[in-house]
């Protein structure tokens, strides 16, 4: 629209295409399972969908079936009071104004955090055309909007991942700053030599954590296992750290571990001889105890035993909030010594 492209009807047709593309990668994802029928022979757990249902039931989606259903799950999630949030020791209904930028500000890379400020002092200091910044910043204005103030799904930063590229794209643009009215070998470097810094130090901080970035914090947290008292869930521990338990186990010569694991798969299948631990006194089937962190904290969900999952369960460990880890297996679990 700007005249500034040399083949206006080839990028208007990659626009185009791009609908029909996506929608192919969508369905070749899914094996192509869509079956067409009526949304009302469909059992659809959330009133957005429910709604749906009854306005137009012979309303046939052309995606995944799997994909809707997954579509459904999220939106039932997204409706106020059916998620728990928690944030600062607490279980909320829904998620404070306050919890993403808490969650960000303990959860992203100080690198990062640092070139954002660098982006704000250039913004007022350089003043540069907003057309070089307008659709990046307004990528970052919708989602937060939609994330923050519409859904208001407090259980992770992913939610908010998009802005990430998005930010990205501006920070390339201030890195490639030049002083407006030089020639090209007049650049001034300052801009570029700051942003360059700061992501390597942000490399530095990831290689620190690699490979378990799911339960990274940084040093604003203060580390895991204070950090999961800020925020939870997704933020930390999906159930990732079945293979550094093992890990961890074998270093220290422990054969059998008491074990509350958050997680959908059975730890045995990764070679861990564990005893579910659900409450009460351990007996002496092993002198230590592995809890995933969810549990940890005091947050309540099904657990995955050798055979089945329990219904929701809430366990108490406060008695060993006072007490450091003997080691925190992929930033998620934490291991405990029983006698």
């Amino acid at each position: 629209m700007r005249r500034r492209v040399r083949s206006p009807r080839r990028l208007w047709l990659g626009v185009a295409l791009l609908a029909v593309s996506t929608f192919a990668a969508l369905q070749a994802g899914y094996l192509f399972r869509t079956t067409l029928d009526p949304i009302a022979r469909w059992r659809f757990d959330s009133a957005s969908f429910q709604s749906l249902q009854k306005k137009l039931p012979e309303l046939r989606l052309p995606f995944p079936d799997t994909w809707v259903a997954g579509l459904d799950r999220q939106s039932v999630e997204s409706q106020a009071g059916k998620t728990q949030c928690y944030f600062l020791g607490r279980e909320l209904p829904q998620a404070p104004l306050a919890y993403y930028p808490v969650a960000l500000l303990i959860k992203w890379p100080i690198g990062f955090l640092a070139a954002l400020l660098v982006l704000a002092v250039y913004v007022v200091k350089r003043r540069p055309p907003w057309s070089r910044l307008l659709w990046p910043l307004s990528l970052v204005a919708a989602f937060v909007v939609i994330v923050v103030f519409v859904a208001r799904m407090g259980i992770g930063i992913r939610y908010l991942f998009p802005l990430v590229p998005a930010f990205s794209v501006v920070l390339g643009a201030v890195a490639s700053d030049r002083d407006r009215g030089k020639p090209r070998s007049g650049a001034s470097p300052r801009w570029r030599q700051a942003i360059v810094v700061l992501a390597a130090v942000q490399a530095l901080e990831a290689c620190a954590h690699a490979p378990w970035h799911l339960s990274f914090f940084n040093v604003l947290a203060g580390g895991p296992q204070r950090a999961q008292f800020i925020v939870n869930d997704s933020n930390i521990d999906w159930g990732q750290g079945l293979i550094a338990l093992r890990e961890e186990m074998a270093k220290r010569g422990i054969r059998r571990v008491y074990l509350s694991y958050h997680g959908t798969a059975d730890p045995a299948l990764y070679g861990i001889d564990n005893v579910p631990y659900m409450g009460g006194v351990p007996g002496r089937d092993s002198d230590w105890i592995a809890i995933s962190s969810y549990y940890f904290v005091g947050l309540s969900q099904r657990m995955m035993l050798h055979d089945r999952r329990t219904d929701r369960i809430k366990l108490d460990f406060r008695p060993l909030w006072s007490r450091r880890a003997e080691a925190i297996p992929a930033g998620c679990m934490l291991l405990f010594r029983l006698r």
